[in-house]
């Protein structure tokens, strides 16, 4: 899993053994990266992917209707006869 590690960490490898990771971003086991996520010091990289089906030069449809007549409102009130 890719990481962006912050703040150097450091972790126990064996009883007498420790190891120290630098800032900047690495791709390390998932074991390790959740121990690091948990005392955080580093947060997940997210990978963006680009979109498959994005269309280039279509303009997109209009939704206005064209060439609409005017509605004539009639008044509320009773015609004479």
């Amino acid at each position: 899993m890719k990481v962006r590690v912050r703040r150097p960490f450091t972790y126990q490898v064996s009883a007498t053994k420790t190891e120290t990771i630098a800032p900047g971003v690495h791709d390390l086991p998932k074991e390790l990266v959740e121990k690091i996520l948990r005392f955080g010091k580093a947060e997940l990289v997210v990978e963006k992917k680009a979109p498959e089906n994005k269309l280039r030069g279509h303009a997109p449809e209009s939704k206005k209707k064209v060439g609409k007549k005017s509605v004539r409102s009639r008044g509320t009130w009773s015609k004479s006869d």
